[in-house]
């Protein structure tokens, strides 16, 4: 509805109503950031943390509450939206009243101003385009526009706010997570019901590639803001989409970081990511090369030649690598005492043949453990130990992001190397090096158990 002059006569009121909303928005805000406050302390801190609950159904208990938690913490946000939405409107109409009340100051008596903003003599006919109204009719028209375009603007504003959605909650943002939720209860109660959720996952049979669209489309309209491809089974039977995010900083276009500092929510183009659960683990993540590659190399060496790269992977020292919070390497720590499998030994055999008589035989057999050691490295670099962060969006979406973590043997020792990995079109693990915004160099003992620092090379 058009603006009349009735509305410009009543547009202090109108401002001190607005200003009267803002208010109750300030403090409703305020309410909801006390409220927050108490649930994080009594209920979201202790079950998150398993604290007080560390059993069948944390998890899920975990992702409920911090989805409540994002709820109420977008509630005071979009309070604070409405509030700002008011004072904008407040001052378009503080700016039209004061012009308004300019021209009412200005307009001389013989002018009769109607309801519609028309302005005409006493006798009620208007003397033209040219007469002496016009330039009094044209200010009052750029006033009543003010107070549409204000208008206009808080209407699209708050229907902005309506129709962005609000994290949704439970079942919504966790599918099948009351199935899990009965299942959880009755296996507590000894009825013989296992919990869905699975603490000894692996990443053994539990990758599968998938189109582009299928991996776009569990992604959402924010794909573009990630690298991956193909999906990982999680320990709550779900196949999570494996998207590393792409965040840019200071618009470097040729540089993206998947990890660290803003790097969770893509430097907030893609918020409200939580973490369900992290599983580390150690293994061959891509197919050992054929016989046929291995036994070329096996000629090669047992015919005089060498094998000896200048950069070789160490799986016993990749087993039992460890990383901060946020996934970057710290430390090669002891593979005995990491939570993780260790890879098989290789028997050499028995190298001393006793029809080879002296120093030939001596040749022979360190040629054939060179070969058989050379076989042995091929295969090294097949290795990793992996870093799996489950994820769960407060608007119902899912992730994985999938970390593997090498131990390398270079010409100045030993350094550790982080990829990000994904699953290709083939359905074989393909990696790339990985990137840490603000990488926390200070890592160190502190921050493990055991074992010493190692120094990482990231991408450069």
């Amino acid at each position: 509805m058009a603006a009349t002059v009735a509305m410009l006569d009543n547009l202090h009121a109108v401002i001190d109503a607005a200003a009267a909303a803002a208010d109750h928005a300030v403090k409703a805000a305020g309410e909801i950031d006390r409220s927050r406050g108490d649930f994080r302390e009594s209920v979201f801190l202790p079950i998150t943390s398993g604290g007080i609950w560390d059993g069948t159904g944390q998890p899920e208990a975990s992702t409920v509450v911090r989805v409540h938690e994002r709820a109420q913490e977008t509630a005071g946000i979009r309070l604070r939206q409405i509030d700002g939405a008011l004072e904008t409107f407040g001052m378009a109409l503080r700016y039209a009243a004061g012009r308004y009340d300019t021209f009412k100051l200005s307009l001389p008596s013989q002018f009769h101003v109607g309801d519609n903003g028309t302005i005409s003599g006493h006798t009620g006919v208007m003397s033209g385009a040219d007469g002496p109204e016009a330039s009094y009719q044209a200010e009052l028209k750029e006033i009543l526009g003010l107070v549409d375009t204000a208008d206009a603007a808080l209407i699209e504003r708050l229907n902005a706010l309506m129709d962005d959605p609000m994290p949704v909650l439970t079942t919504a943002a966790t599918p099948g997570i009351l199935d899990a939720a009965g299942e959880a209860y009755l296996a507590a109660h000894e009825d013989g019901v296992a919990p869905r959720w699975n603490e000894d996952w692996t990443i053994e049979g539990k990758t599968r590639a998938g189109t582009q669209a299928e991996w776009e489309a569990a992604l959402g309209s924010a794909a573009c803001y990630y690298d991956g491809g193909g999906f990982m089974q999680g320990p709550d039977g779900r196949w999570y989409p494996i998207a590393t995010p792409r965040m840019l900083v200071d618009g470097e276009t040729e540089t993206s970081y998947g990890h660290g500092y803003l790097a969770n929510d893509v430097g907030g183009l893609d918020e409200g990511w939580q973490t369900i659960d992290t599983h580390m683990g150690f293994g061959m993540l891509q197919d050992p090369e054929s016989g046929a590659v291995k036994g070329t190399i096996a000629i090669g060496v047992l015919a005089g030649g060498s094998y000896n790269p200048v950069t070789s992977v160490d799986p016993r020292a990749t087993a039992g690598i460890q990383v901060g919070a946020d996934g970057y390497p710290v430390a090669a720590g002891d593979p005995t005492d990491a939570p993780m499998s260790r890879p098989p030994d290789v028997p050499y055999g028995d190298p001393n043949k006793p029809d080879l008589p002296g120093s030939k035989r001596i040749a022979v057999a360190t040629q054939g453990l060179e070969a058989l050691n050379a076989m042995e490295q091929v295969d090294n670099d097949k290795y990793y130990t992996y870093r799996a962060e489950f994820q769960q969006n407060t608007d119902g979406r899912t992730r994985v992001v999938l970390t593997a973590y090498q131990v390398v043997n270079g010409p100045d020792g030993q350094y550790a190397v982080p990829y990000d990995a994904h699953v290709g079109a083939d359905g074989q693990v393909v990696t790339e090096r990985a990137r840490w915004n603000e990488p926390p160099g200070s890592y160190g003992t502190d921050s493990v158990d055991q074992g010493s620092t190692i120094p990482v090379k990231e991408a450069g």
